[in-house]
């Protein structure tokens, strides 16, 4: 299961634009903290967004579910008996409501 959990990670992280990503980040100013002092909440790099990707990727597989952070949003579900990983980048709000 280990080298089938990479394999998958590795593909969905080589097919993930993290360049756009980051040109986005950059125009709007969007920032993380990457430290705990004032200078190190910066535009995170392309490095900065793979590694945090990554491990985020790992996190879903392990918890079975959905875990996010920074814009970044990754998700295990199983359907069929095959699991299925998803990598987004959620820019915006997406709001929804339900009347009862």
């Amino acid at each position: 299961m280990a080298d089938l959990t990479y394999n998958t990670v590795s593909k969905c992280l080589a097919n993930f634009d993290f360049e756009r990503i980051h040109a986005m980040m950059v125009a709007v100013d969007w920032k993380w903290s990457l430290g705990s002092r004032p200078e190190d909440y910066k535009v995170p790099t392309v490095a900065d967004l793979r590694d945090c990707a990554e491990r985020l990727l790992y996190a879903a597989v392990r918890d079975r579910g959905t875990v996010g952070t920074g814009g970044f949003e990754a998700s295990y579900t199983v359907t069929h008996e095959r699991g299925k990983l998803r990598l987004m980048f959620v820019a915006f709000q997406n709001v929804e409501y339900y009347s009862w």
